[in-house]
C-alpha cells in the first residue's frame, strides 16, 4: 500500500513499483489485503486506526513512503482521500 500511495503521490516510480511487487511475490509474501483481514478493516476503519499512529503529528498523517529500492522518507499531510485510494487499490473483498 505504501508502493501505491507513493507512486500516486510521485515520490516514487510505476517501474520500482512493479519490481517490488515482483520481489515479495517471489518471497511468498501478501502484496494485497485480502480475506478476513479485508473485511475487517475495510473503508475508513483502516484510516482511523491509523490516525492513532505515534508519527502522526498535529491531527495529520505522517507516514513512511518508499523514495526508491531501499530508501524511505517520513511523508507529512498525506490526505485520507489518496490514503483511501491507495488501500482500495491493494485490498481484495470477496463475499
Amino acid at each position: 500500500m505504501a508502493g501505491h500511495l507513493s507512486v500516486s503521490m510521485h515520490r516514487w516510480n510505476q517501474r520500482s513499483l512493479d519490481r517490488q511487487t515482483r520481489l515479495l511475490e517471489r518471497f511468498g509474501l501478501p502484496i494485497q489485503l485480502a480475506g478476513d483481514a479485508a473485511k475487517a478493516i475495510a473503508g475508513d476503519r483502516m484510516i482511523d486506526a491509523m490516525m492513532h499512529d505515534k508519527k502522526n503529528a498535529y491531527g495529520q498523517l505522517r507516514l513512511i513512503l518508499p523514495s526508491r529500492i531501499g530508501a524511505v522518507e517520513t511523508v507529512s499531510g498525506v490526505s485520507s482521500e489518496i490514503v483511501r485510494d491507495a488501500i482500495a487499490a491493494c485490498t481484495v473483498i470477496s463475499d
